[in-house]
């Protein structure tokens, strides 16, 4: 069991680091508010899913509305 959790954590350590490397490569030309896993509203790319910016107060009412 040891070996396959080693295994399991080496595997999201790699994705981690594709998902790191794709997102950097992104020129974040598509983007869209959206609803983060924390609740936040952000500024989020749609190619690589990387949040770009911060949305103003105006922009999150309009969000919400």
């Amino acid at each position: 069991m040891e070996k396959k959790v080693e295994k399991l954590k080496n595997q999201i350590k790699d994705a981690t680091k594709q998902l790191e490397e794709i997102q950097t490569s992104c020129k974040h030309e598509n983007e869209k508010l959206k609803m983060t896993e924390r609740h936040e509203i952000r500024w989020t790319c749609e190619d690589c899913e990387k949040i770009t910016r911060f949305a103003t107060p105006t922009e999150i009412i309009d969000y919400l509305s």
